[in-house]
Formats: C-alpha cells, structure tokens, sequence
C-alpha cells in the first residue's frame, strides 16, 4: 500500500512540474508587455485570435518583401564588385548549372519543411483543445489521487493508533455479529421476562386489591363485633355468639394469610411490622412507617435466603412516592414468587 501511495504522490509532483497548460499560456499572455511593440501591433483587439493571426500574417508578409529586398540589394552589390573586380571569378556554365540545381533543391527541401510546418501548426490547433482537456482531467485526476493517499495514510495511523489502543485479543467481524445477535436474542428474552413479569404484578394487584378489601371489611365487621360485644358483656354471664365470632374472625384470618403466604406478623415497635412469608422457606420483610400515619418509611428484607436475596430498593422508590404499601407488599410478593419458580427451574 505504501508503495501505491508513493507512486500517486510522484505523479502528482510530475504533473504540476510540467508546463503543457494552455490556461497558463493564456494568462502569461495577457499579463505580457506590449509597450515594446509598434504601435500598429497594439491598436489590434488582442482578445479576438482572428485579428491577431491577421497581424502575424501581415508581419510575415513584410518579412518576405524585406527579405527579397536585401536579398535583390545583395546580388546587385555582388555583381557590380564581380564585373569591376580585376580578377576572373571562374564562373562558367556548370558553376552555374550547379548553382541552380542546389537552389532547387533548396527550395524543394525549404517548401517541404514549410509544409511539415504547417501540417504541424494545423495539427497543434485540432489537438489543443483536447489536449488541454485530457491535461485537466490528469490534474483533477492527479490531485484526487493526492487527496486519496492522504486519506490513505490517515486511516492508516487511526488503524496504528486502534491496534495500539485495544492490543490482541480482538473480536472478529463475525465474532461481534455473533454476539450482537446473543444480546439482541438475551434483550428480547429479558423484555419478554419484564413482560411476564408486569402481568402477573398487574394480577397481583388485583388479587391484593380484593384481599385488602376484604381485610378492611373484616377489620370494620371485627370492630363492630367488638362494640357489640362489650355493650351485651354482663357480669357472670357469657355470651354464646363469642365463640362463632371468634372461629369467623380466626378462619378469616388464616384464609388471608395463606393467600398471602404470611406465616406470622410481629409489632416489633410502635411504627414497625415484620412480616413472614413462607415460599416455602422462611423470608422475613421488615417495614417502617411514618409515625402516626400509614406512610410507609423504609423496607428491607431481615437475613433472607440466598435464592431471595434481591434489591427491593426499587420497588420502594415507585411505590413510597405513591403512598401505596399494599402495592408494594403485592409486588414484593410476585417478585420473590418469580424468584423460586426460576430457581425450581
């Protein structure tokens, strides 16, 4: 690659150190000092190539005239100095056939070379424009390649700088594919867990929402029975309806509790409860509330076992914000319930 990269920059050298551009003859040409010219040269439009070719025409015309001229005015000077010269010059008839033939043939090889000239002339005129053409996509070639080599070598040292920031062992195009795909795939399974998950909470709910109801209705008909009860208590005489009351009362109680897998319910404090669930091993939840309200405080499970040992540090937050300790006892109940049945899996 680098020997690629060398050959593009070397060409590129050799084509803006070349000088075949006819936009530079151009410019050279308009920036040339005409002061030195005749004045009939410098009233010609300079722009318009007809008018100029015009000139060069007339200029060459005059050149001949001139050169015929002083080529008559030499031949005369020459032969007054052959006729009044003393000496014989020695020109005969084959001097002078010998003569005319080398003119001749001079002649012949001058309109010769004339023709080449003008053959090459007309040739330059067909093959500029495309010559300039091809010479401009070379340089926009030439410096694309420029461009592409300095790319080159920049991906180069971020390649260096990759290598030397993250050393061996590295993953693989088709290691990382097959790993994306285990993420994608474990993703999907986790948001089908989330998904299960938030139904059997949402039952849960439901469930709790219809227990504590009739928590709350026992709760009241136990007050009511307890009103009774000691407005109908007589000194020395017992009540028959007591022991009904309180195998109702007991049996709704356990009914309760074994909805809730509640094994037992301690006052520890005058503002803390600790509840025990059977699941079927023994997990003790401790609650705090606010004193003198039903706003729930804090919440942490006591030593619990190893498969029930998870944060409840979330389930807190959502539920203290919206007073909701019922909630809360309902999704704590459905988590840990997820728990054992993914550990009896």
């Amino acid at each position: 690659m680098a020997t690629v990269v060398e050959r593009a920059e070397s060409l590129a050298t050799q084509i803006e150190g070349t000088t075949l551009s006819l936009h530079q003859a151009q410019t050279d040409y308009s920036n040339y000092d005409f002061s030195t010219l005749p004045e009939s040269t410098l009233s010609i439009n300079r722009s318009d190539p007809t008018l100029a070719t015009q000139d060069v025409v007339a200029s060459l015309t005059y050149l001949k005239k001139l050169k015929f001229h002083y080529t008559e005015q030499y031949a005369k000077g020459r032969y007054t100095r052959t006729i009044v010269s003393d000496t014989d010059p020695g020109i005969d008839q084959k001097t002078h056939d010998d003569l005319q033939a080398s003119n001749r043939e001079l002649k012949s090889k001058l309109k010769e070379t004339k023709d080449r000239l003008a053959q090459s002339y007309q040739q330059i005129r067909q093959k500029a424009p495309r010559v300039e053409e091809a010479f401009s996509a070379l340089q926009t070639s030439s410096a694309q390649a420029r461009k592409l080599a300095q790319e080159i070598l920049d991906a180069q040292l971020a390649l260096s700088r990759l290598r030397a920031s993250y050393p061996e062992p590295r993953l693989s195009v088709a290691a990382a594919s097959t790993k994306a795909d285990e993420q994608v795939e474990r993703m999907q399974e986790m948001e089908n867990e989330v998904q299960s998950m938030q139904t059997k909470i949402g039952e849960m709910k439901e469930k709790n929402k219809t227990a504590m109801k009739q928590l709350e209705q026992l709760k009241m008909e136990r007050a009511q029975a307890e009103q009774e009860l000691d407005s109908l208590k007589v000194e020395g005489d017992e009540d028959h309806r007591i022991l009904g009351l309180y195998d109702w009362f007991s049996a709704s109680l356990t009914m309760q509790k074994s909805l809730l897998s509640i094994d037992s319910i301690e006052h520890t404090a005058s503002n803390e409860l600790r509840i025990t669930y059977l699941l079927p091993e023994p997990v003790t939840l401790a609650l705090v509330f606010q004193p003198n309200t039903r706003n729930l405080a804090a919440a942490q499970l006591v030593d619990p076992p190893p498969q029930f040992d998870t944060d409840i540090t979330d389930l807190l937050g959502v539920f203290q914000m919206n007073g909701d300790a019922s909630g809360f006892l309902t999704a704590l109940l459905a988590r840990l319930r997820h728990m054992r049945t993914q550990n009896e899996a």
